[in-house]
């Protein structure tokens, strides 16, 4: 979320609220109120539209110890600058998870 440094006067205008109500509901919502002569401003008050970022993962099959295909083993392998070869994706899992994302 953006936010910027925003007069509280501007905060209680768009909240309808007071100044002096305003500025006890930021410090009770934990945010940086500063008054001045100029009535004062919030630091690092959310402004803007919110970004948002979807992070997704994919499950593995876990490996093979006698293959050397677990996780530890490919990113040793990988260090080393040997060849190496990790799990494969667990596909049931996976797909049962987007299926309920899904809906």
């Amino acid at each position: 979320m953006p936010v910027k440094r925003t007069p509280i006067l501007d905060i209680a205008q768009k909240f309808d609220l007071t100044v002096k109500r305003t500025i006890k509901a930021m410090e009770k919502g934990g945010y940086h109120v500063a008054v001045n002569h100029e009535g004062g401003y919030v630091e690092d008050f959310p402004y803007g539209h919110p970004y948002i970022i979807e992070i997704m993962t994919s499950s593995t099959s876990g490996g093979d110890q006698k293959k050397g295909t677990t996780v530890p083993m490919a990113f040793g392998d990988a260090v080393l600058g040997k060849l190496h070869n990790g799990p494969g994706i667990n596909y049931r899992q996976v797909w049962a998870r987007m299926v309920s994302q899904l809906m």
